[in-house]
């Protein structure tokens, strides 16, 4: 979504297999939040999605955002299939 000379809303998508379209990104501005344009460029990206033949859309979300995308997601009728758990651990301490 473009404003003037601003993009305030986006929305990056590819294919990773046949068939199946992954979101790779949804992003919208802090200023142009609340305004449903995360909404409208995923319901895009859908409409893209079909038009291209493609019969899945997949996207990974963190749930523990405090952005709400999963909330966004599952309105748009987005279902969780798996959580993943993510493991991390600071290099600068490491023994190894």
């Amino acid at each position: 979504v473009v404003e003037g000379d601003r993009v305030l809303a986006y929305a990056i998508v590819g294919e990773n297999e046949p068939g199946v379209s992954h979101v790779e990104l949804v992003g919208t501005r802090r200023e142009a939040r609340g305004r449903g344009l995360a909404r409208q460029v995923l319901l895009g990206s859908l409409r893209a999605a079909r038009e291209a033949g493609q019969r899945v859309s997949e996207l990974e979300v963190d749930s523990t955002s405090p952005t709400g995308a999963d909330r966004l997601y599952a309105s748009v009728g987005y279902q969780p299939v798996r959580v993943i758990s993510r493991y991390v651990r600071d290099v600068e301490t490491s023994d190894a």
